[in-house]
């Protein structure tokens, strides 16, 4: 987005917040405490000195109830995205990284009316809390080039110093209670599959038996996909925590999260297993949402309305993948 677009955003949205603030409310103030940074800061921002972030025009727009999308129309073919640096080697930027995903997420979900859609190449972040260590083994697969590990032993207590896995478990807790329509293919576990053969063929495996871990916690997790489609859901809020997966016939390239939570719609493309890019242009949100449309439409099959036997045979598929690699 070029730089006077911005500027216009931002003129626009104070603009907007001084109409719905009382007359006793000081804008500054008020978006202070709300952004949690400083007055000047927040003065800087309002003369046009320094960007609003897109993490902070989600948040006011949640909080004054104003439009997302009124204040991303852009004319232009150029689109921006939202990129956070992430640094696996760097165990204090790792943790802020972690808890500022986790805080968007949890602000995204506390509004009421919210769908996300999943279109998966891969095994999705928000599934791995429950499984210490094949979470551990996607995070050592995302970090091991920057990081230097000698092997996956080696790994795990930088892993804990980064608090992976408690940052994860709270990830999958909020997932959980979250309605959510997953596309998966058959093809989905095979990412983790072929890199877990190759790091153990490899060598980073000095304990067999955690790779023989991994192999058992994806099956565990494979089951439990199974059994929340049975039911409908995934915890005992049948309302709040409902899930649709769809088994496509169209092999992802890459993964694609649809977010939309009132007013507010994003999408997210997968980089590595923790990291991503994050866009709100709203024609191109349009596009996505059309795209995954006709993926369901005329590319996939929903599981949930199958016959139980076809269902148990595209999940036995995976666990017989899953079969061999410990083979």
């Amino acid at each position: 987005m070029k730089s006077k677009d911005k500027k216009d955003i931002q003129r626009q949205i104070f603009e907007e917040i001084r109409k719905e603030l009382p007359s006793r409310f000081e804008l500054a103030r008020t978006v202070s405490k709300i952004l949690d940074v400083s007055t000047d800061s927040v003065y800087r921002r309002i003369r046009g000195e320094k960007d609003i972030s897109l993490k902070e025009l989600i948040i006011l727009c949640k909080h004054f109830n104003l439009s997302f999308d009124k204040y991303m129309q852009d004319s232009s073919d150029a689109i921006s995205f939202y990129y956070p640096p992430l640094r696996y080697s760097d165990p204090d930027n790792y943790i802020s990284y972690s808890e500022s995903l986790l805080k968007f997420i949890k602000s995204i979900w506390n509004i009421k009316e919210k769908e996300c859609v999943m279109l998966l190449s891969d095994i999705p972040i928000v599934h791995l809390g429950r499984y210490k260590e094949l979470a551990l083994f996607k995070s050592f697969i995302s970090s091991n080039k920057s990081y230097g590990n000698d092997d996956f032993n080696s790994y795990i207590e930088h892993a804990e110093n980064m608090r992976v896995t408690s940052n994860l478990s709270e990830l999958t807790k909020v997932y959980s209670t979250m309605p959510t329509i997953e596309i998966w293919t058959e093809t989905t576990i095979d990412p983790t599959l072929q890199a877990l053969k190759l790091y153990y063929k490899a060598g980073y495996f000095t304990d067999p038996t955690q790779a023989l871990i991994i192999c058992n916690q994806l099956t565990l997790l494979i089951n439990n996909l199974e059994e929340w489609i049975e039911k409908g859901h995934k915890n005992i809020d049948p309302t709040n925590s409902a899930i649709k997966v769809y088994l496509s016939n169209n092999n992802c390239e890459t993964d694609l999260f649809f977010l939309q939570s009132g007013p507010i719609k994003l999408n997210c493309f997968k980089l590595s297993t923790f990291n991503s890019i994050t866009s709100s242009d709203p024609v191109f949100c349009s596009d996505t949402e059309r795209f995954i449309e006709e993926q369901v439409k005329d590319q996939a099959t929903l599981l949930n309305e199958v016959p139980k036997t076809e269902c148990t045979q595209f999940f036995n598929k995976m666990r017989e993948k899953i079969s061999a690699t410990v083979d």
